[in-house]
């Protein structure tokens, strides 16, 4: 997955929430720096979360310090805060879809070793948010349910965040996971 990937699932999740268009996931990473080094956090340990390679970076975002950045942020906190103007979207009622998902986690090579613990993190980070049922406990076939709003949002959520997450997941130790999710609803789609 890459960031702009991260931007995109951001952006969609933004329209959703109806926040404001000028929001970017760089907005939210502003703000989370900032409200940490806010409530005091080590400066070093929020350079790191942050990817900065030298903490002067990460001090450009203290708001003790830098105005610019206060300024920023109360913008970005504004733009938030919902106004008269704007109404709240009315809540859809959410769908739930049952799906069949059988995944295999593989090594890319003969002498990399991971597949067990990326199995493991995908379940437990993934699979579990959606209800995951394993009639097997060894097998590779999971019983999912997917709540969702708009079909778009199913699509979204199959491809992002299940498949894309588990393919993050294996790949950052060096695996890949071949997937197919089916609908049990009798619609023959799949994913």
């Amino acid at each position: 997955m890459t960031s702009h990937d991260i931007c995109r699932m951001v952006k969609r999740r933004i329209k959703r929430a109806g926040l404001p268009d000028n929001l970017t996931a760089h907005s939210f990473r502003v703000m989370v720096i900032t409200d940490l080094l806010d409530q005091g956090e080590d400066i070093k340990g929020v350079a790191r979360l942050a990817g900065h390679a030298d903490t002067r970076t990460t001090a450009l975002y203290d708001r003790n310090e830098k105005k610019v950045t206060r300024n920023l942020v109360e913008r970005i906190r504004l733009n938030l805060a919902p106004d008269e103007k704007t109404k709240t979207p009315e809540a859809t009622p959410q769908k739930v879809l049952q799906v069949n998902l059988h995944t295999q986690v593989e090594n890319n090579s003969k002498w990399v070793r991971g597949k067990t613990r990326s199995r493991q993190e995908i379940e437990d980070t993934i699979l579990r948010r959606f209800g995951m049922v394993k009639p097997d406990k060894d097998g590779w076939e999971y019983t999912l349910s997917i709540p969702y709003e708009k079909e778009e949002d199913l699509d979204d959520i199959i491809h992002d965040e299940i498949l894309g997450s588990a393919h993050q997941i294996a790949d950052m130790r060096n695996g890949f996971v071949e997937a197919d999710i089916r609908a049990l609803d009798g619609s023959e789609r799949y994913w």
